[in-house]
Protein backbone atom coordinates (compact mmCIF):
# COMPACT_ATOMS: atom_id res chain seq x y z
CA UNK A 1 0.00 0.00 0.00
CA UNK A 2 2.76 2.48 0.65
CA UNK A 3 3.53 2.84 -3.23
CA UNK A 4 -0.35 3.95 -3.50
CA UNK A 5 0.62 6.98 -0.54
CA UNK A 6 3.53 7.71 -2.84
CA UNK A 7 1.35 8.05 -6.02
CA UNK A 8 -1.26 10.49 -3.71
CA UNK A 9 1.73 11.97 -3.03
CA UNK A 10 3.65 12.59 -6.32
CA UNK A 11 -0.34 13.85 -7.74
CA UNK A 12 -0.76 16.60 -5.11
CA UNK A 13 2.71 17.74 -5.90
CA UNK A 14 2.29 17.74 -9.78
CA UNK A 15 -1.14 19.36 -9.16
CA UNK A 16 0.84 22.08 -6.80
CA UNK A 17 3.07 23.07 -9.66
CA UNK A 18 2.64 26.44 -11.09
CA UNK A 19 2.76 27.09 -14.66
CA UNK A 20 5.93 27.77 -16.62
CA UNK A 21 6.25 32.02 -16.09
CA UNK A 22 5.72 32.79 -20.26
CA UNK A 23 9.07 34.23 -21.72
CA UNK A 24 10.14 37.61 -20.90
CA UNK A 25 12.41 40.37 -21.76
CA UNK A 26 14.82 43.69 -20.19
CA UNK A 27 15.37 46.46 -22.87
CA UNK A 28 18.77 48.75 -22.26
CA UNK A 29 17.97 51.33 -23.31
CA UNK A 30 14.18 51.88 -22.87
CA UNK A 31 14.51 54.87 -24.87
CA UNK A 32 16.76 54.91 -28.10
CA UNK A 33 16.68 57.10 -31.61
CA UNK A 34 16.28 55.61 -34.98
CA UNK A 35 19.52 53.79 -35.76
CA UNK A 36 20.43 53.16 -32.46
CA UNK A 37 21.33 49.67 -30.56
CA UNK A 38 18.97 48.09 -28.31
CA UNK A 39 19.81 44.88 -26.23
CA UNK A 40 17.06 42.94 -25.41
CA UNK A 41 17.44 40.00 -22.81
CA UNK A 42 15.07 36.86 -22.52
CA UNK A 43 14.24 34.93 -20.34
CA UNK A 44 12.08 31.59 -20.90
CA UNK A 45 13.29 32.70 -24.36
CA UNK A 46 16.55 31.39 -26.64
CA UNK A 47 17.91 34.28 -29.25
CA UNK A 48 18.92 31.53 -31.40
CA UNK A 49 16.08 31.80 -34.61
CA UNK A 50 15.05 34.59 -33.16
CA UNK A 51 13.10 37.39 -34.84
CA UNK A 52 12.65 41.03 -33.64
CA UNK A 53 10.36 43.50 -34.51
CA UNK A 54 9.59 47.33 -33.30
CA UNK A 55 6.93 49.39 -33.88
CA UNK A 56 5.88 46.46 -36.70
CA UNK A 57 8.74 46.99 -38.45
CA UNK A 58 11.33 44.03 -38.64
CA UNK A 59 14.82 44.88 -36.76
CA UNK A 60 18.22 43.96 -37.94
CA UNK A 61 19.89 41.72 -35.38
CA UNK A 62 23.63 43.28 -34.47
CA UNK A 63 24.72 40.11 -31.91
CA UNK A 64 23.05 37.25 -30.40
CA UNK A 65 24.10 35.07 -28.03
CA UNK A 66 22.07 32.65 -25.94
CA UNK A 67 19.56 34.67 -24.59
CA UNK A 68 20.85 38.01 -25.56
CA UNK A 69 19.74 40.08 -28.73
CA UNK A 70 21.83 42.84 -29.79
CA UNK A 71 19.06 44.96 -32.44
CA UNK A 72 19.15 48.10 -34.68
CA UNK A 73 16.02 50.54 -33.77
CA UNK A 74 14.43 50.69 -37.44
CA UNK A 75 14.76 54.00 -39.35
CA UNK A 76 10.98 54.41 -40.87
CA UNK A 77 9.80 53.30 -36.80
CA UNK A 78 7.23 55.80 -35.61
CA UNK A 79 8.56 57.86 -32.81
CA UNK A 80 7.26 57.39 -28.76
CA UNK A 81 6.23 54.01 -26.75
CA UNK A 82 6.34 50.95 -29.46
CA UNK A 83 5.94 47.43 -29.29
CA UNK A 84 9.15 45.10 -29.29
CA UNK A 85 8.27 41.80 -30.36
CA UNK A 86 10.98 38.75 -30.54
CA UNK A 87 9.44 35.73 -31.85
CA UNK A 88 11.01 31.88 -32.21
CA UNK A 89 9.29 29.00 -33.03
CA UNK A 90 6.08 29.38 -30.94
CA UNK A 91 7.43 31.43 -28.20
CA UNK A 92 7.15 35.38 -28.30
CA UNK A 93 8.63 38.05 -25.26
CA UNK A 94 6.80 41.05 -25.51
CA UNK A 95 8.09 44.72 -24.12
CA UNK A 96 8.13 48.56 -24.73
CA UNK A 97 11.11 50.78 -26.14
CA UNK A 98 10.31 54.57 -26.29
CA UNK A 99 11.25 55.83 -29.82
CA UNK A 100 13.01 59.39 -29.87
CA UNK A 101 11.81 61.20 -33.04
CA UNK A 102 11.88 64.79 -33.29
CA UNK A 103 15.41 65.19 -31.61
CA UNK A 104 18.61 67.55 -32.22
CA UNK A 105 21.17 65.25 -32.65
CA UNK A 106 23.58 64.50 -29.94
CA UNK A 107 21.85 67.01 -27.37
CA UNK A 108 20.38 66.34 -23.88
CA UNK A 109 18.63 68.59 -21.68
CA UNK A 110 19.27 67.83 -17.87
CA UNK A 111 17.27 69.01 -14.72
CA UNK A 112 19.11 68.71 -11.33
CA UNK A 113 16.96 68.01 -8.18
CA UNK A 114 16.20 70.61 -6.01
CA UNK A 115 18.95 71.92 -4.07
CA UNK A 116 21.56 70.11 -5.88
CA UNK A 117 25.14 72.34 -6.39
CA UNK A 118 25.41 72.96 -10.10
CA UNK A 119 29.35 73.35 -9.54
CA UNK A 120 29.57 69.65 -8.56
CA UNK A 121 26.80 68.76 -11.15
CA UNK A 122 28.99 70.23 -14.09
CA UNK A 123 32.22 68.00 -12.54
CA UNK A 124 30.18 64.88 -12.44
CA UNK A 125 28.59 65.25 -15.95
CA UNK A 126 31.96 65.87 -17.33
CA UNK A 127 33.71 64.14 -15.63
CA UNK A 128 31.61 61.92 -17.85
CA UNK A 129 32.49 63.07 -21.36
CA UNK A 130 29.46 65.18 -21.70
CA UNK A 131 29.99 69.14 -22.45
CA UNK A 132 27.74 71.53 -21.27
CA UNK A 133 26.30 73.22 -24.13
CA UNK A 134 24.14 75.60 -22.38
CA UNK A 135 24.63 76.39 -18.56
CA UNK A 136 22.67 75.84 -15.55
CA UNK A 137 20.02 78.11 -15.12
CA UNK A 138 17.38 78.11 -12.14
CA UNK A 139 13.67 77.71 -13.79
CA UNK A 140 12.39 80.05 -11.40
CA UNK A 141 10.55 77.67 -9.17
CA UNK A 142 10.30 78.55 -4.66
CA UNK A 143 12.95 76.28 -3.32
CA UNK A 144 11.48 75.35 -0.28
CA UNK A 145 8.50 73.29 -2.89
CA UNK A 146 10.61 70.43 -3.11
CA UNK A 147 8.21 68.72 -4.98
CA UNK A 148 8.34 71.53 -7.66
CA UNK A 149 10.46 70.48 -10.45
CA UNK A 150 10.65 74.00 -11.53
CA UNK A 151 13.15 74.45 -7.77
CA UNK A 152 15.68 72.59 -9.92
CA UNK A 153 18.29 73.81 -12.99
CA UNK A 154 18.61 73.03 -16.03
CA UNK A 155 21.38 72.46 -18.69
CA UNK A 156 21.54 71.62 -21.85
CA UNK A 157 24.35 69.06 -22.94
CA UNK A 158 26.30 67.17 -25.89
CA UNK A 159 26.25 63.89 -25.60
CA UNK A 160 29.89 63.13 -26.58
CA UNK A 161 29.34 61.02 -28.74
CA UNK A 162 27.40 58.42 -27.20
CA UNK A 163 24.16 57.43 -28.38
CA UNK A 164 21.74 59.06 -26.98
CA UNK A 165 19.69 56.42 -25.64
CA UNK A 166 22.82 55.34 -23.71
CA UNK A 167 23.12 58.68 -22.78
CA UNK A 168 19.45 58.85 -21.27
CA UNK A 169 19.95 55.48 -19.16
CA UNK A 170 23.85 56.62 -18.06
CA UNK A 171 22.19 60.08 -16.75
CA UNK A 172 18.99 58.32 -15.12
CA UNK A 173 21.24 56.70 -13.13
CA UNK A 174 23.18 60.20 -11.49
CA UNK A 175 21.18 60.42 -8.03
CA UNK A 176 21.87 64.56 -8.89
CA UNK A 177 19.87 64.04 -11.40
CA UNK A 178 15.75 65.13 -11.64
CA UNK A 179 14.96 63.91 -15.19
CA UNK A 180 17.57 63.69 -18.34
CA UNK A 181 15.28 64.47 -21.61
CA UNK A 182 16.33 64.81 -25.33
CA UNK A 183 16.33 67.46 -26.82
CA UNK A 184 13.39 67.33 -28.31
CA UNK A 185 12.56 69.92 -31.53
CA UNK A 186 8.75 70.28 -31.30
CA UNK A 187 7.09 72.64 -33.82
CA UNK A 188 3.47 73.38 -34.44
CA UNK A 189 2.98 71.07 -37.50
CA UNK A 190 1.86 73.44 -39.26
CA UNK A 191 -15.70 80.73 -39.99
CA UNK A 192 -17.66 81.95 -37.57
CA UNK A 193 -15.52 80.21 -34.77
CA UNK A 194 -16.89 82.54 -31.89
CA UNK A 195 -20.82 81.57 -32.57
CA UNK A 196 -20.83 78.08 -33.44
CA UNK A 197 -19.05 77.73 -30.09
CA UNK A 198 -21.09 79.88 -28.13
CA UNK A 199 -19.20 82.28 -26.78
CA UNK A 200 -22.20 85.33 -27.63
CA UNK A 201 -24.68 83.53 -25.17
CA UNK A 202 -21.43 83.29 -22.58
CA UNK A 203 -20.83 86.70 -22.80
CA UNK A 204 -24.11 88.00 -22.74
CA UNK A 205 -24.08 86.38 -19.21
CA UNK A 206 -21.35 88.09 -18.30
CA UNK A 207 -18.73 85.87 -18.51
CA UNK A 208 -15.43 87.40 -19.63
CA UNK A 209 -12.60 85.80 -18.17
CA UNK A 210 -11.82 88.64 -15.92
CA UNK A 211 -9.33 87.81 -13.15
CA UNK A 212 -7.74 85.13 -15.15
CA UNK A 213 -4.60 85.01 -16.93
CA UNK A 214 -3.82 83.04 -20.26
CA UNK A 215 0.31 82.24 -20.76
CA UNK A 216 0.31 81.91 -24.33
CA UNK A 217 4.05 79.94 -24.37
CA UNK A 218 4.90 80.35 -27.97
CA UNK A 219 6.23 82.33 -30.67
CA UNK A 220 5.64 85.21 -28.33
CA UNK A 221 2.92 88.04 -28.42
CA UNK A 222 3.10 91.27 -30.37
CA UNK A 223 1.07 94.05 -29.08
CA UNK A 224 -2.63 94.21 -30.40
CA UNK A 225 -5.68 96.61 -30.38
CA UNK A 226 -7.26 93.78 -29.36
CA UNK A 227 -5.39 92.89 -26.46
CA UNK A 228 -4.77 96.31 -25.12
CA UNK A 229 -4.27 96.85 -21.96
CA UNK A 230 -4.29 93.39 -20.98
CA UNK A 231 -0.78 91.71 -22.32
CA UNK A 232 1.67 91.43 -19.59
CA UNK A 233 5.40 91.80 -19.51
CA UNK A 234 6.98 88.43 -20.07
CA UNK A 235 10.27 86.65 -21.03
CA UNK A 236 11.92 85.37 -24.23
CA UNK A 237 13.50 82.15 -23.61
CA UNK A 238 14.54 81.90 -27.00
CA UNK A 239 17.01 85.06 -27.55
CA UNK A 240 17.29 85.31 -23.84
CA UNK A 241 15.29 88.45 -22.93
CA UNK A 242 12.60 89.76 -21.81
CA UNK A 243 10.82 91.27 -24.91
CA UNK A 244 9.26 88.01 -26.18
CA UNK A 245 8.46 89.29 -29.90
CA UNK A 246 6.58 87.35 -32.60
CA UNK A 247 8.63 86.60 -35.59
CA UNK A 248 7.22 83.89 -36.78
CA UNK A 249 6.48 83.13 -40.60
CA UNK A 250 4.67 79.91 -41.55
CA UNK A 251 7.29 78.63 -44.33
CA UNK A 252 4.78 76.80 -45.96
CA UNK A 253 2.59 79.35 -46.92
CA UNK A 254 4.49 82.51 -45.48
CA UNK A 255 1.90 83.23 -42.96
CA UNK A 256 2.84 85.66 -40.25
CA UNK A 257 2.50 85.26 -36.59
CA UNK A 258 1.74 82.16 -34.60
CA UNK A 259 1.91 83.03 -30.68
CA UNK A 260 -0.36 86.29 -31.49
CA UNK A 261 -3.16 85.08 -33.16
CA UNK A 262 -3.07 82.24 -30.86
CA UNK A 263 -3.63 85.06 -27.90
CA UNK A 264 -5.92 87.30 -29.44
CA UNK A 265 -8.28 84.00 -30.38
CA UNK A 266 -7.96 83.13 -26.34
CA UNK A 267 -8.36 86.91 -25.00
CA UNK A 268 -8.94 88.86 -27.79
CA UNK A 269 -12.07 91.84 -26.91
CA UNK A 270 -13.39 91.49 -30.59
CA UNK A 271 -12.18 88.09 -31.74
CA UNK A 272 -11.34 86.15 -28.73
CA UNK A 273 -13.24 84.03 -25.84
CA UNK A 274 -12.43 85.61 -22.43
CA UNK A 275 -12.10 89.36 -23.65
CA UNK A 276 -11.22 90.31 -20.05
CA UNK A 277 -8.22 87.81 -19.17
CA UNK A 278 -4.81 89.52 -19.25
CA UNK A 279 -2.56 87.30 -21.56
CA UNK A 280 1.54 86.46 -20.02
CA UNK A 281 3.37 86.34 -23.37
CA UNK A 282 6.42 83.57 -23.37
CA UNK A 283 8.28 82.76 -26.03
CA UNK A 284 9.70 79.26 -26.64
CA UNK A 285 9.72 79.18 -30.29
CA UNK A 286 12.00 80.59 -33.25
CA UNK A 287 11.01 82.41 -35.85
CA UNK A 288 10.71 79.37 -38.28
CA UNK A 289 8.81 77.30 -35.66
CA UNK A 290 11.37 75.31 -33.82
CA UNK A 291 10.26 75.19 -29.60
CA UNK A 292 13.68 73.37 -27.98
CA UNK A 293 12.56 71.13 -24.73
CA UNK A 294 14.82 73.44 -22.94
CA UNK A 295 12.48 76.35 -23.70
CA UNK A 296 9.53 75.48 -23.49
CA UNK A 297 10.56 73.64 -19.82
CA UNK A 298 11.46 76.83 -19.03
CA UNK A 299 8.58 79.18 -20.39
CA UNK A 300 6.25 76.53 -18.29
CA UNK A 301 8.36 77.04 -15.50
CA UNK A 302 8.07 80.66 -15.85
CA UNK A 303 4.54 80.75 -16.09
CA UNK A 304 3.68 79.00 -13.03
CA UNK A 305 6.41 80.59 -10.67
CA UNK A 306 4.89 84.53 -12.61
CA UNK A 307 1.47 84.38 -11.83
CA UNK A 308 -1.34 83.07 -9.77
CA UNK A 309 -1.52 79.75 -10.17
CA UNK A 310 -5.28 79.01 -9.01
CA UNK A 311 -6.53 81.96 -12.11
CA UNK A 312 -3.74 80.60 -14.59
CA UNK A 313 -4.41 78.45 -17.72
CA UNK A 314 -1.32 77.08 -19.99
CA UNK A 315 -1.93 77.33 -23.08
CA UNK A 316 0.54 75.01 -25.67
CA UNK A 317 0.05 75.08 -29.06
CA UNK A 318 2.70 73.25 -29.53
CA UNK A 319 4.38 69.58 -29.47
CA UNK A 320 5.81 66.97 -30.89
CA UNK A 321 6.55 63.21 -31.48
CA UNK A 322 8.77 62.42 -28.20
CA UNK A 323 7.85 63.23 -25.24
CA UNK A 324 9.98 64.95 -22.20
CA UNK A 325 9.38 63.54 -18.90
CA UNK A 326 10.46 66.54 -17.15
CA UNK A 327 7.95 68.52 -18.60
CA UNK A 328 5.39 66.10 -18.05
CA UNK A 329 6.11 66.02 -13.87
CA UNK A 330 5.81 69.35 -14.22
CA UNK A 331 2.58 69.75 -15.49
CA UNK A 332 1.22 67.15 -13.22
CA UNK A 333 2.67 69.89 -10.41
CA UNK A 334 1.33 72.93 -11.96
CA UNK A 335 -2.09 71.01 -11.67
CA UNK A 336 -1.91 69.68 -8.27
CA UNK A 337 -1.77 73.61 -7.54
CA UNK A 338 -5.06 74.08 -9.81
CA UNK A 339 -3.46 75.78 -12.96
CA UNK A 340 -5.17 74.69 -15.95
CA UNK A 341 -3.60 73.23 -18.95
CA UNK A 342 -4.47 72.86 -22.67
CA UNK A 343 -2.41 71.53 -25.52
CA UNK A 344 -2.84 71.40 -29.22
CA UNK A 345 -3.58 67.61 -29.86
CA UNK A 346 -1.65 67.26 -32.75
CA UNK A 347 -1.61 68.09 -37.03
CA UNK A 348 -0.58 64.65 -38.38
CA UNK A 349 -4.13 63.23 -39.70
CA UNK A 350 -5.65 59.81 -39.38
CA UNK A 351 -4.59 56.54 -39.37
CA UNK A 352 -3.27 55.16 -42.75
CA UNK A 353 -4.56 52.40 -44.65
CA UNK A 354 -4.22 51.17 -47.93
CA UNK A 355 -4.84 47.47 -48.71
CA UNK A 356 -2.59 45.43 -46.06
CA UNK A 357 -0.11 48.28 -45.22
CA UNK A 358 -1.38 50.29 -42.06
CA UNK A 359 0.36 53.34 -39.99
CA UNK A 360 -1.05 54.44 -36.94
CA UNK A 361 -1.15 58.26 -36.61
CA UNK A 362 1.70 58.91 -34.17
CA UNK A 363 0.98 60.64 -30.29
CA UNK A 364 1.90 64.04 -29.65
CA UNK A 365 3.04 65.29 -26.60
CA UNK A 366 2.17 67.28 -24.28
CA UNK A 367 -1.01 66.68 -25.46
CA UNK A 368 -0.71 62.97 -25.04
CA UNK A 369 0.47 62.86 -21.18
CA UNK A 370 -1.75 60.93 -18.62
CA UNK A 371 -1.65 63.44 -15.47
CA UNK A 372 -3.25 61.05 -13.60
CA UNK A 373 -5.06 58.00 -13.22
CA UNK A 374 -8.48 58.91 -15.32
CA UNK A 375 -9.37 60.78 -18.45
CA UNK A 376 -10.33 63.91 -16.31
CA UNK A 377 -6.54 64.80 -15.12
CA UNK A 378 -6.94 68.24 -15.91
CA UNK A 379 -4.74 68.42 -19.16
CA UNK A 380 -7.41 69.37 -22.14
CA UNK A 381 -5.86 67.90 -25.50
CA UNK A 382 -8.19 69.71 -28.18
CA UNK A 383 -8.99 68.03 -31.49
CA UNK A 384 -9.64 70.49 -34.57
CA UNK A 385 -12.39 70.97 -36.70
CA UNK A 386 -13.54 72.45 -40.09
CA UNK A 387 -16.98 73.87 -41.31
CA UNK A 388 -17.99 71.40 -44.32
CA UNK A 389 -20.47 74.03 -46.09
CA UNK A 390 -21.85 71.31 -48.50
CA UNK A 391 -23.66 69.29 -45.53
CA UNK A 392 -23.64 72.38 -43.12
CA UNK A 393 -21.79 70.43 -40.32
CA UNK A 394 -18.61 70.55 -38.48
CA UNK A 395 -16.11 67.43 -38.75
CA UNK A 396 -12.38 66.49 -37.86
CA UNK A 397 -10.36 68.96 -39.88
CA UNK A 398 -8.23 66.98 -42.21
CA UNK A 399 -4.94 67.60 -40.65
CA UNK A 400 -6.40 66.87 -37.22
CA UNK A 401 -4.66 63.85 -35.44
CA UNK A 402 -6.67 60.89 -35.12
CA UNK A 403 -6.59 57.36 -34.78
CA UNK A 404 -6.10 54.12 -32.95
CA UNK A 405 -3.66 54.98 -30.80
CA UNK A 406 -5.21 58.81 -30.36
CA UNK A 407 -6.86 57.71 -26.61
CA UNK A 408 -5.55 61.44 -25.35
CA UNK A 409 -8.26 63.57 -27.43
CA UNK A 410 -10.83 65.63 -24.53
CA UNK A 411 -12.46 68.33 -26.72
CA UNK A 412 -12.59 69.61 -30.26
CA UNK A 413 -13.05 73.61 -31.29
CA UNK A 414 -13.08 75.23 -35.05
CA UNK A 415 -9.28 75.00 -36.56
CA UNK A 416 -9.44 75.46 -40.29
CA UNK A 417 -9.87 78.43 -42.25
CA UNK A 418 -10.16 80.80 -39.05
CA UNK A 419 -9.93 84.30 -40.72
CA UNK A 420 -7.67 86.88 -38.50
CA UNK A 421 -5.53 90.19 -39.27
CA UNK A 422 -6.57 89.68 -43.19
CA UNK A 423 -4.96 85.95 -42.92
CA UNK A 424 -6.11 82.31 -42.87
CA UNK A 425 -5.01 79.99 -40.11
CA UNK A 426 -5.38 76.46 -39.36
CA UNK A 427 -4.12 73.82 -37.26
CA UNK A 428 -4.70 72.70 -34.05
CA UNK A 429 -2.52 75.09 -32.43
CA UNK A 430 -5.34 77.59 -33.41
CA UNK A 431 -8.76 75.16 -31.99
CA UNK A 432 -6.87 75.39 -28.47
CA UNK A 433 -6.64 79.12 -27.85
CA UNK A 434 -10.34 78.63 -28.04
CA UNK A 435 -10.24 76.16 -25.56
CA UNK A 436 -8.00 77.70 -23.54
CA UNK A 437 -10.06 80.65 -23.34
CA UNK A 438 -13.39 78.70 -22.43
CA UNK A 439 -11.47 77.22 -19.23
CA UNK A 440 -10.38 80.80 -18.51
CA UNK A 441 -14.34 81.92 -18.58
CA UNK A 442 -14.85 78.36 -16.22
CA UNK A 443 -12.49 79.11 -13.58
CA UNK A 444 -13.81 82.76 -12.94
CA UNK A 445 -16.84 81.01 -12.75
CA UNK A 446 -15.97 78.62 -10.35
CA UNK A 447 -12.28 79.58 -8.60
CA UNK A 448 -13.16 76.67 -5.83
CA UNK A 449 -13.01 73.84 -8.69
CA UNK A 450 -9.83 71.56 -9.61
CA UNK A 451 -8.93 71.19 -12.98
CA UNK A 452 -10.37 67.85 -13.26
CA UNK A 453 -13.89 69.30 -12.18
CA UNK A 454 -13.29 71.77 -14.27
CA UNK A 455 -12.36 69.74 -17.12
CA UNK A 456 -15.09 67.36 -16.72
CA UNK A 457 -17.69 69.81 -16.51
CA UNK A 458 -16.36 71.53 -20.05
CA UNK A 459 -16.57 68.40 -21.67
CA UNK A 460 -20.00 67.52 -20.52
CA UNK A 461 -21.42 70.83 -21.95
CA UNK A 462 -19.97 69.77 -25.32
CA UNK A 463 -21.83 69.57 -29.04
CA UNK A 464 -21.76 65.52 -29.51
CA UNK A 465 -20.40 64.81 -32.95
CA UNK A 466 -21.40 62.15 -34.71
CA UNK A 467 -17.27 60.73 -34.37
CA UNK A 468 -15.36 58.67 -32.49
CA UNK A 469 -13.57 59.96 -29.27
CA UNK A 470 -9.75 58.93 -30.45
CA UNK A 471 -11.20 61.81 -33.12
CA UNK A 472 -12.87 64.57 -31.70
CA UNK A 473 -13.23 63.51 -27.78
CA UNK A 474 -16.35 64.62 -26.29
CA UNK A 475 -17.66 66.62 -28.68
CA UNK A 476 -17.38 70.45 -29.54
CA UNK A 477 -16.50 73.12 -27.27
CA UNK A 478 -20.15 74.72 -26.32
CA UNK A 479 -20.34 77.84 -23.88
CA UNK A 480 -23.59 78.72 -24.71
CA UNK A 481 -25.22 77.56 -21.81
CA UNK A 482 -22.57 76.88 -19.34
CA UNK A 483 -20.59 78.29 -17.29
Amino acid sequence: MRWIGLLIIGLIASCNQQPPAPPSMALYPGRAARGELVTVSLKGLYADGATVWVGGLKAAVRFKNEQTLVVAVPKDVQAGPQEVRVESGRQMAVGTLEVLGGVVPGQLIVTLKPGVNRDEATRQLQALGYRIIAPFQALGGNPSEKDNPCSGELATLDAGGKPLGQALAELEALDIVYRPDPQTDWGFDAVDYLGAIGVPAAQSRGRSGKGTTIAVIDTGVNSHPDLEGRLLSGYDFVEDDAVPQDDFVNPANQTPLHGTPIAVLAAGAKSGVAPRAQVLPIKVCGKGGQCLASWVVKGVCYAISNAERKTLVLNLSLGGDTPVSVLEAILKFAVTKNVLVVAAGGNQGPDIRDGSFFRAAPRHYPAAYSLGMKQDDGLVAVAALGFNSNTSTWEPAPFSTRGVNITYLDIAAPGQDIQLGGFTYQGTSFATPLVAGGLALWREANPTLTPAEIEAKLKSQATALPYATNEVGKGMLNLSSQP
